[in-house]
């Protein structure tokens, strides 16, 4: 279609137009909600080389509509399932024209490339969890309609132009597996809110500890190693709480905590906003990451810029993240996670110096994560996408 003189005189004045492509706001994944929002914040606060939208759609709810059906998984699951690969697509497919290049935020949205100029697109790869069933067939069994679903998401992901990576070790794992060239590949870490570090850290209630856990509750996060540690440190520090922000417990975790005797001493919060998570931040004394896998960890370096020491798995990806700031325990090292908590636990409470000292690192090292670099880094990827075509 022809553009009139106006629209051609608009794009001239306004520059390339670039979509951040977000994933749909109703699968409440809201650690990649914050990252496309922070992103786009960032990039539209940039020097106006770029006319940058964030693009998302609403998700069309038809299984899950049905009465009697909406806390069903099934009816959301299917739902889920025809939005991204069919109505997303055809959804992009309209945007195609209107765009000169197309920045998908989520990997696990790469089936989007196949309907997109692959010339003119770039993906944000956060972790291979996504592809674990056809990258470990053996650890991470499969059906044949999964791996096929996961096999057109791959191939999307292999068809982009450019991709960029959150840690070195995501990068590393795509190199080791082959999966794209490193001269298709960047480090661009994530970054972290400001807001974060405007947190006010609350007084500490002696013998009450608060733990905290911000995430999923998908097998990797190791909710199994979080309630097993936790039964174990309430024994020994009857006054300690346990805060949960993500979604419910799967019914095997919930059984886990009824067996232990937790499962009404633990505090769920879902679906709130980032206000409510800063102050839950500043509020907690620890923050836990017991995962057994991470492709970036952004609750670790959002708990470090509100002044919230962190407690993390032996994982490369966490130390890169993390750094000397935060402390760390062998993964589903019971005994260890139990004996560290414990001892940060008295020291918060018993050497207020030497813990504010360790609140301080902890900002410092949050320090090193900014939006605004992020932004410049990726607003360089776009002008050499944009050079090459």
């Amino acid at each position: 279609m022809l553009m009139s003189k106006n629209e051609q005189a608009s794009n001239a004045t306004r520059g390339p137009r670039i979509a951040l492509v977000a994933d749909f706001k109703e699968e409440r994944w809201p650690s990649m909600d914050r990252v496309a929002e922070s992103l786009h914040k960032a990039l539209i606060a940039l020097p106006k080389e770029f006319d940058i939208q964030l693009l998302r759609p609403r998700m069309l709810r038809l299984f899950s509509r049905i009465p009697g059906f909406q806390s069903h998984h099934l009816p959301f699951n299917t739902d889920r399932l025809i939005n991204r690969f069919l109505t997303y697509s055809i959804w992009i497919l309209g945007k195609r024209g209107k765009f000169d290049l197309f920045h998908i935020v989520d990997h696990s949205y790469s089936q989007l490339v196949h309907v997109l100029d692959r010339r003119r697109v770039l993906v944000t790869c956060h972790d291979l969890d996504t592809f674990r069933c056809l990258l470990n067939q053996e650890e991470v069994p499969a059906g044949f309609f999964f791996r096929g679903m996961t096999s057109h998401i791959l191939s999307g992901f292999r068809k982009s132009h450019r991709v960029t990576c959150d840690s070195q070790s995501t990068m590393d794992e795509i190199l080791r597996h082959a999966l794209l060239p490193d001269n298709k590949l960047s480090l661009c870490r994530m970054g972290v809110s400001t807001e974060f570090f405007r947190a006010v850290p609350l007084d500490l209630v002696p013998g009450k500890p608060r733990l905290l856990h911000v995430g999923s509750t998908i097998e990797r996060k190791r909710i199994d190693v979080l309630l097993k540690v936790y039964s174990e440190v309430r024994k020994r520090i009857p006054g300690c709480e346990l805060i949960r922000i993500g979604g419910p417990l799967s019914c095997e975790q919930q059984a886990l905590a009824r067996n232990l005797g937790i499962l009404d001493a633990i505090t769920t919060l879902e679906n709130i906003s980032e206000t409510e998570l800063v102050e839950s931040y500043a509020a907690a004394t620890l923050l836990l990451q017991p995962s057994d896998a991470e492709g970036f960890g952004l609750p670790v370096v959002e708990a470090m810029a509100s002044g919230t020491p962190v407690l993390a798995s032996d994982l490369p990806v966490l130390r890169e993240i993390g750094g000397d700031a935060a402390e760390y325990a062998a993964v589903a090292e019971l005994d260890e996670w139990v004996e560290r908590i414990c001892y940060l636990s008295n020291e918060a409470h018993c050497l207020p110096d030497q813990w504010q000292l360790r609140k301080e690192r902890c900002r410092v090292q949050a320090g090193k994560f900014s939006w605004d670099q992020t932004a410049m880094k990726i607003a360089g990827i776009y002008r050499e996408m944009l050079n090459s075509l």
